[in-house]
């Protein structure tokens, strides 16, 4: 047996990033661009989402009411301050931070069930008030929001954007996964109890983890609020965060390339499936249970497992 040198491990990987930025140039048909972008937005959610629930063993259900956060922080700048659209993404971001920051000193604390409750609980309070409060949010109806890029009538540089948004999540969730910080993550995601006897404040650790991952979300979120050009309720609701669940799971829980493989394949095998409608969710939901069944590491962990033998 010999071993896999680094470079073979990430030609791979490189292989894929080249792929993604030629894609534009030999696709040149506009709405599977756009589908490719979607599916980044969904890609940057699933990677945050599994850093909480892959390497830290806590699952939030106010994943997709953060990304809800950064759309409406930033669309109601935008409209009512005047500033651009750029500039409103970041302060969505801020939004998203500083509600993770309340949310998260108040119910990481808990252990167990607890704390996902308290999460589902916040979702579905921030869902009931963004949709009655009509003078600000427009309700159900939503909020019109200027483009990121005005004046362009393709989808190609929002494309563009999304995959630096994506690259640039994946670079600081690895960087951060493989520091001294990251040791204690692994060490909190594996037994709270034995991390604190090891002298780790594992509030602490979880308290940043929750506001680093909330803050890219809602950063995504308010990205894209400005591509498909309208900020409602639906973009916080249940259902998306049921597939964001369904993209980590399926492209491998625990890994660093797997939710970003889950998000794509799910985005394009989704638009074949919209006339299920609803039902399509169940369709995810059997994807979930296979994958658990028979290839419980997901589609990267699988592939790696084959080919790598690890």
């Amino acid at each position: 047996m010999f071993k896999i040198s680094l470079s073979q491990r990430s030609a791979p990987i490189l292989l894929a990033i080249v792929f993604l930025l030629v894609l534009p140039l030999v696709v040149r048909q506009e709405y599977w661009i756009y589908v490719m972008t979607v599916g980044f937005y969904y890609a940057i959610l699933a990677s945050t989402w599994n850093v909480m629930a892959g390497f830290l063993g806590r699952v939030s259900f106010a994943h997709a009411a953060f990304a809800a956060i950064g759309a409406y922080a930033s669309a109601l700048s935008v409209l009512h301050l005047g500033i651009p659209p750029v500039v409103g993404m970041f302060i969505g971001m801020a939004a998203g931070a500083v509600f993770s920051l309340f949310i998260g000193y108040l119910s990481l604390r808990l252990r167990g069930v607890y704390f996902t409750l308290s999460t589902l609980a916040f979702a579905e309070i921030f869902r009931i008030v963004v949709t009655v409060e009509y003078e600000y949010t427009r309700g159900s109806l939503g909020l019109e929001t200027p483009g990121l890029i005005g004046g362009t009538l393709t989808y190609v540089p929002y494309y563009y954007i999304a995959l630096a948004i994506l690259l640039g999540t994946i670079f600081s969730i690895y960087v951060i996964l493989n520091s001294a910080f990251g040791l204690k993550i692994k060490a909190v995601g594996n037994s709270e109890e034995a991390a604190e006897a090891l002298g780790i404040n594992t509030a602490k650790v979880k308290v940043i983890m929750f506001m680093f991952t909330s803050a890219i979300t809602s950063f995504a979120g308010a990205f894209y609020g400005h591509l498909v050009g309208l900020v409602s309720p639906e973009i916080g609701a249940f259902d998306q965060l049921a597939l964001v669940i369904a993209m980590t799971v399926v492209g491998g829980l625990g890994t660093l390339p797997g939710p970003v493989i889950g998000a794509l394949l799910l985005e394009v095998v989704s638009e074949y499936l919209r006339e299920f409608g609803i039902f399509r969710l169940l369709i995810f939901a059997g994807l979930i249970i296979v994958t658990l069944r028979f290839f419980r590491r997901g589609i990267y962990g699988t592939l790696k497992q084959v080919i790598f033998g690890g």
